[in-house]
């Protein structure tokens, strides 16, 4: 399968080693991954701190960079909750919210992996899925699934679905 992926700003600027790991993963699991050229920040920072003309004017511009038939994936919740559900109120990306994916939701619910090896064997792991993808793209067991697909064990975390208060941006300042 085919898919497109947009990298982020963040991974781009700050988080490298995911963007790498997320073309690993894909590949790994079959997937000929392109990414579509011209790609910059989605607008979300902007469209968070109320900037509307310029969150309006990069989701444009990103709707066009992703303009393909292909399924669109992302390693940030926060920036697939962008696409997926601003986008259209934003007047951009006609279409293109039904093929936008968070890379754990895209791994498990549309290749249906499950197990990805035991890299994770032995490992006990806390998770908390940001705000964007747990409330807005509605994502509470696929990253938990793959992580125990993995091997870890996964242990409760008494403030899980609390929101760590960074509003989608990892405490970067931009």
């Amino acid at each position: 399968m085919r898919v497109a992926l947009f990298i982020t700003c963040l991974a781009d600027h700050f988080f490298a080693d995911a963007g790498t790991d997320a073309v690993r993963l894909l590949r790994h699991l079959g997937c000929e991954v392109v990414f579509p050229e011209g790609q910059t920040c989605c607008g979300q920072p902007a469209h968070n701190a109320g900037l509307s003309g310029e969150a309006t004017r990069m989701a444009a511009h990103t709707a066009r960079v992703l303009s393909g038939s292909e399924p669109v994936v992302l390693p940030s919740g926060s920036c697939a909750a962008m696409i997926a559900r601003e986008y259209p109120a934003l007047g951009a990306g006609s279409g293109l919210s039904d093929r936008t994916w968070e890379l754990g939701a895209f791994v498990h619910n549309r290749l249906g992996a499950r197990a990805l090896g035991r890299g994770l064997e032995g490992r006990r792991i806390a998770f908390h899925q940001g705000c964007h993808a747990l409330r807005q793209l509605g994502l509470e067991a696929e990253s938990i699934e793959l992580l125990r697909g993995a091997g870890a064990e996964v242990v409760d975390w008494p403030t899980a679905a609390e929101c760590c208060g960074f509003g989608g941006l990892f405490s970067a300042k931009v």
